[in-house]
């Protein structure tokens, strides 16, 4: 079941979040970061953003047998020229492969195109499961940037976008892809 995160999710949440974060982010961010109270951290952010979230956001979580298995963060309408971003979206990793994170940003690029908006997102650069993932989806590298990560470095990341049109015939597709 796809739905709007509430604040009963705040842990859940931060559990994904911490847990994905030390697969994803392993040699990308300081082992001593990661090996630290990470879910602390984690359930620091998002107390904020479900608590005081910014303008135009949007949480959702998919929930398998009434466990979370995965969430979304969009900030609708971010870039004037990007359109809205895609903040998060994590998916367990036992869960992964079935389509999941697909059903996720399909929901997001329903959104973006009822808006008759663009998406786009940021992808850590050595997060190459991810890449795949978005590559797979018809995403294409757009630009590329640097992270002001949490653990106080500096992380190369590429930005994948998708303008209205791309937004709408994704969400659109049939569910296979």
């Amino acid at each position: 079941m796809l739905r709007p995160a509430t604040m009963l999710d705040l842990e859940a949440i931060a559990m994904l979040h911490a847990a994905n974060y030390r697969l994803a982010y392993r040699g990308a961010l300081r082992d001593e970061f990661l090996a630290g109270d990470l879910e602390a951290e984690r359930r620091r952010h998002w107390q904020d953003r479900l608590q005081r979230p910014p303008a135009q956001q949007i949480v959702e979580v998919l929930e398998q047998d009434g466990h979370l298995v995965g969430f979304s963060c969009t900030e609708l309408d971010e870039s004037p020229v990007w359109g809205s971003k895609l903040a998060n979206l994590h998916v367990d990793a036992a869960c992964q492969g079935r389509g999941l994170g697909a059903r996720l940003l399909r929901s997001i690029a329903a959104r973006c195109a009822a808006r008759d908006g663009g998406l786009y997102w940021w992808v850590v650069e050595s997060n190459a499961a991810a890449r795949r993932f978005y590559g797979r989806l018809g995403a294409v590298e757009q630009d590329r940037g640097t992270w002001e990560a949490p653990d106080g470095g500096r992380v190369p990341w590429i930005r994948y976008a998708w303008t209205a049109g791309e937004a709408r015939a994704f969400a659109t597709r049939e569910q296979g892809g």
